[in-house]
């Protein structure tokens, strides 16, 4: 839910989808007000559900995405304009974590992860997450540098290979951040508030930004 100043501009939302991430940001859109200098800072989960209406009805804010799935967590992207075009920021969490040493509670939680991950019973072992910084001039959706199932040698896929995360969500695992709850792909729970004129709104919005393939310009 939402509110800005004494306005409501959205209520209880139980679950995210493509129709309710788009009522969510048009409530706002309506009832903010903000100076043509201000920079609106969108902090969401990694689901696809909000990427078309914020770039649709705020153009110029930074959209920063968390993923938390188990083969992405610790990725986080950053969709922003540079020189009017957008570009999107992938970068490790650590990388914007605040100065100096980890929490003493943010070391147990790192700790208590990574036995898990290491723990016989998981029954599977995992890649490395990549610590690249990479930004790609486009708007990317899925995560790269994810981690990987880590295969036995001699059963196809190297380390290296698995690394550098450049391809498309495509197997199980992959896949796991489109099949998430949070990507918003069941559009079949439409909101109480939602009406056909929306609808029809939103299908005549044209989303630019997102149809053009994206072009890694640095990696390091």
């Amino acid at each position: 839910m939402s509110k800005v100043g004494d306005e409501v501009a959205y209520q209880v939302c139980l679950t995210i989808n493509y129709m309710t991430a788009w009522n969510f940001v048009k409530g706002l859109k309506e009832r903010l007000e903000t100076t043509d200098d201000t920079t609106v800072v969108f902090v969401t989960d990694g689901g696809l559900a909000w990427l078309d209406p914020i770039q649709s009805l705020f153009p110029d804010a930074v959209h920063i995405r968390q993923f938390h799935s188990k083969n992405t967590r610790g990725i986080i992207y950053v969709h922003l304009r540079h020189e009017g075009e957008p570009h999107t920021v992938r970068i490790p969490w650590d990388a914007v974590l605040e100065e100096g040493e980890a929490s003493e509670d943010a070391q147990r939680m790192r700790e208590r992860r990574k036995l898990e991950e290491d723990s016989p019973r998981s029954g599977e072992k995992w890649t490395e997450l990549s610590e690249d910084i990479i930004v790609w001039e486009g708007i990317v959706k899925y995560p790269r540098g994810r981690r990987k199932k880590d295969k036995e040698e001699g059963e196809g896929v190297t380390v290296p290979e698995a690394m550098n995360g450049e391809e498309e969500p495509d197997g199980p695992e992959d896949s796991e951040e489109k099949e998430d709850s949070e990507d918003g792909k069941d559009d079949s729970g439409e909101s109480e508030e939602t009406s056909e004129k929306d609808g029809d709104e939103k299908e005549r919005m044209c989303i630019t930004s997102g149809t053009a393939t994206p072009e890694r310009i640095f990696k390091g």
